[in-house]
């Protein structure tokens, strides 16, 4: 869908006007919710003139000035980019702005958006947050959750961060799902670049949405705003593994103030990755365990679909066999981070589990895991994640290390088993063979 199929020609003045002043208070600031409040448009917010300004609470001289002459050149090149790159403008005066983020302090005054703009209005949005450094175990939860929350019908939003996010955007994927990721850079930034695929197939499929200009360049003021926005659009929050200090509880934070409810998966004390999980269970978060126990909440009934099809999947190669190795223990560097789609694993896989040991065929023989012949009709990533599940409950770390195919693939794979019932979810995000 293309800018002007949104809105008409006739409306350039107010999306300019729309530009131009969110360049002025800038995202988040509180100054927006008193123009929403009081004016139908940005431009007539603009026309009331100084004496209407001033009535803006913390109104300073510099601002003053700024109202006096917006750059509206800036804003009109600003749009000829969108419109060069089919980037929809949402002012918040449009007729498809979401209602639900009206009401949010800190009223973004544009959206830019890829994709498809009736996903903001949806029946039922789950926000989806985590920390960029998870462990395997939050990465399986985190993309099974998401997957199973996609089949109901829930649209998944999420941060599009590397890590925890992008679990949960390729799980909503993998299940022929919806899901929405909300950027703290412009929509023509290449960040993260290894993020790239997945963001592309969530354009296509899903939406992709800003409130900074699109060659906005990343910068680490502008994701703690964002966060908002993510809670904003949901119904809900669900934390899925998160520090005290990570995004990840910043926007369980504005959750709470914005009076949505915040989901928890619970982790054992002796965890440190869940810690603030813990945390805010203690705080009043709502535990859960498995997705019905979101979708009660909002009268939804977990939809049964057929086992994920061709059309379905990420666009994903075929993984280059690897020679099995002893795994590496989990990095201290910033390397360690989510292996996304198509992507292959690095000669030293940050998903290894410390101590797990190696992968050789005897590691599974002396685990009692001796794999019988794959039933028929399964496809050759099907086949070897079968093979290296068995009766005692495995991580997907370590099938990603056996295997060599990358952890988001592995978990839409995983699932596709799972529908099959040749595989079946354990507690702690382990998995076991089933057949």
């Amino acid at each position: 869908m293309k800018q002007q199929d949104l809105w008409g020609q006739e409306h350039k003045e107010e999306l300019c006007c729309a530009i131009a002043l969110q360049d002025i208070f800038t995202p988040g600031s509180t100054r927006a919710d008193y123009v929403t409040a009081n004016y139908p448009t940005a431009q007539s917010f603009l026309q009331a003139g100084e004496g209407a300004w001033r009535k803006m609470p913390a109104m300073r001289k510099n601002k003053l000035d700024q109202l006096a002459c917006p750059n509206y050149e800036r804003a009109e090149k600003i749009l000829r980019q969108c419109k060069r790159n089919d980037i929809l403008v949402l002012p918040f005066s449009h007729p498809n702005f979401p209602p639900q983020l009206r009401e949010i302090r800190g009223v973004p005054l544009v959206l830019y958006l890829w994709g498809n703009p009736d996903l903001l209005t949806d029946k039922l949005l789950i926000g989806m947050v985590g920390t960029r450094s998870p462990t395997g175990e939050g990465l399986a939860l985190g993309h099974r959750m998401a997957c199973r929350l996609a089949q109901s019908g829930a649209v998944v939003v999420s941060g599009m961060a590397m890590g925890i996010d992008s679990a949960c955007h390729a799980g909503a994927l993998s299940a022929g799902g919806k899901t929405v990721g909300v950027l703290g850079c412009g929509l023509l930034a290449d960040y993260p670049k290894d993020n790239r695929g997945l963001r592309m197939e969530t354009r296509d499929r899903g939406a992709i949405l800003s409130e900074y200009p699109p060659d906005t360049y990343p910068d680490g003021r502008l994701f703690p705003p964002r966060n908002r926005l993510i809670s904003g659009l949901s119904a809900g929050v669900v934390v899925v593994e998160a520090s005290p200090k990570s995004g990840a509880a910043i926007t369980a934070r504005y959750a709470q103030e914005q009076g949505k409810d915040l989901f928890v998966l619970p982790w054992s004390l002796m965890n440190p990755a869940g810690q603030y999980c813990v945390q805010i269970l203690q705080e009043g978060a709502v535990p859960v365990a498995k997705p019905e126990d979101i979708l009660s909440v909002y009268d939804y009934s977990l939809a049964e679909r057929e086992p994920v099809n061709e059309q379905l999947r990420l666009e994903v190669p075929t993984p280059v066999p690897q020679k099995k190795r002893k795994a590496a223990a989990l990095p201290k560097t910033d390397s360690r981070r989510a292996i996304l789609p198509g992507e292959d694993l690095p000669e030293e896989n940050p998903f290894a589990l410390e101590g797990t040991g190696n992968f050789e065929e005897k590691s599974f023989l002396e685990r009692g895991n001796l794999p019988p012949e794959p039933p028929e009709g399964l496809t050759s990533e099907q086949q070897q994640v079968y093979l290296c599940l068995g009766s005692t409950p495995c991580y997907p770390a370590e099938i990603a290390g056996a295997t060599g195919i990358p952890i988001a693939r592995l978990m839409a794979v995983l699932t596709e088993l799972e529908l099959l019932g040749l595989a079946e979810a354990c507690s702690g995000g382990r998995f076991l063979r089933l057949g």
